[in-house]
């Protein structure tokens, strides 16, 4: 080691005393050209900037140069903070040449996790370059000094909206999609068909997400407002977000609040152009046989004109049609009272429609005596269709049929009344069945 020392003095001494010979005499002691990245060291009298004597290449030596590395090692942070207790010449030697590049490494097969930052999802397949974009004194790549944070790389599509750093809503599988985290409902719960919906339907402006007055349905919702503004802009009086026809609307704060068989009918029942319009304007149903309501068709006005003047509700309920609350023995009714079998029949019973028009007409009948028209009249009446059978011989004759005083069909049963041809004949068998039946 002292041969060693005393030689590079007298060396030192040579050169500081013979400058202009100290390329020749560098020759003779150097191990090869410097790298060319290393030129501005280059000459016998710069040796010792690197070559400590005594001890070789130090780290310290190096570090004096390369302060960006000794700051990144004292911050912990980048690749050589992982591997600080190694010595730099075991990866930056020099003397090989000009042309030599000081590290040799293999860019695919590098261990990103060394340098603080584990390369995953997305990142994996990224070339350096996107995210090393500087370049040293010398106008190479350079490695250092890279940016964790997101927006180092990214655009801000959000344009400082959002103080948060992007790794709240956004990984690095993705942008976009299921692999965005943000959570709605801090914001906007979304439930019911909101849950579905694409992000740019409310947010159609590419990058800006705040939306002013949010909870407002009008606010995304008004150019499809059916209603044409007729009932305001609070649509969640009515609608819930499940879905458009998810009604809440409480037809009791109206003028006419619905019971009975009212509750399950559908809106355009009584509201009629709703379904095409959206307008559900306000009806006038001061009377229930009002045009557009039960005067007409299957539920319209039976009756006709028979009771023009009197309220439906006098005999009717929002319940049912049927059983009617008409009260034979009510007051102001001077008919026929009803009383034993006769409140027990029903009313077509006795008031049958009519065959033509089909309208049930309870105007009053003939009760004078019992076997009257539509009443008790069967006797009478199959008697006479009866003899009519029996001369053309379509009802079989029994001892008695000549008595007037016994109808001819007496004991006589359904099976026993033959089908022959005949128009007018079928009909009055038709008429006897009938009756036997009864």
């Amino acid at each position: 080691m002292v041969r060693i020392v005393s030689f590079s003095l007298i060396l030192l001494s040579a050169v500081l005393a013979f400058p202009s010979h100290a390329k020749d005499m560098g020759s003779l002691i150097s191990p090869g050209d410097l790298s060319s990245y290393h030129g501005e060291v280059d000459g016998l009298t710069n040796c010792t900037k690197c070559h400590v004597i005594g001890s070789g290449i130090t780290n310290a030596a190096c570090e004096n140069c390369h302060k960006d590395i000794t700051a990144a090692i004292a911050s912990k942070k980048g690749y050589h903070s992982s591997v600080s207790a190694q010595k730099c010449i075991e990866c930056h030697s020099d003397h090989k040449g000009r042309d030599f590049k000081l590290v040799e490494w293999d860019k695919k097969k590098f261990d990103h996790s060394k340098a603080g930052y584990d390369l995953v999802g997305r990142h994996k397949g990224v070339d350096c370059q996107k995210c090393h974009r500087t370049k040293t004194k010398a106008g190479v790549e350079g490695y250092l000094g890279a940016q964790e944070a997101c927006k180092s790389c990214h655009e801000d599509v959000h344009k400082g909206e959002f103080k948060e750093p992007c790794e709240t809503c956004h990984s690095v599988e993705g942008w976009k999609g299921k692999n965005v985290r943000f959570d709605h409902g801090k914001t906007y719960a979304l439930d019911g068909k909101h849950a579905n919906v694409q992000c740019a339907k409310c947010h159609p402006v590419k990058g800006e997400f705040r939306v002013a007055e949010k909870e407002k349905c009008a606010t995304c919702h008004l150019k499809a407002d059916k209603h044409k503004g007729q009932l305001g802009t609070s649509c969640e009086k009515c609608h819930k977000t499940s879905a458009w026809k998810d009604i809440l609307f409480d037809h009791s704060k109206t003028k006419y609040m619905l019971q009975g068989k009212h509750k399950d009918a559908s809106c355009e029942k009584c509201h009629v152009t709703s379904k095409k319009t959206g307008v559900f304007k306000v009806e006038k149903y001061d009377a229930c046989d009002a045009p557009g309501c039960h005067d007409a068709g299957k539920f319209g006005n039976v009756h006709g004109a028979q009771f023009a003047g009197q309220r439906c509700e006098k005999c009717h309920s929002p319940a049912g049609f049927k059983p009617s609350s008409y009260a034979h023995a009510g007051e102001g009714y001077a008919g026929f009272i009803l009383k034993g079998k006769h409140a027990q029949v029903k009313c077509e019973k006795c008031h049958v429609a009519d065959p033509v028009t089909k309208a049930v007409l309870y105007k009053p009948i003939q009760t004078a005596s019992c076997d009257g028209a539509r009443c008790h009249d069967e006797g009478r009446v199959v008697q006479a269709d009866s003899d009519r059978l029996l001369r053309r011989g379509a009802l079989p004759r029994r001892k008695g049929a000549r008595e007037r005083a016994r109808p001819a069909v007496q004991g006589t049963k359904v099976r026993d009344v033959p089908r022959r041809a005949g128009v007018e004949t079928d009909a009055l068998q038709a008429r006897v069945r009938r009756v036997l039946r009864l």
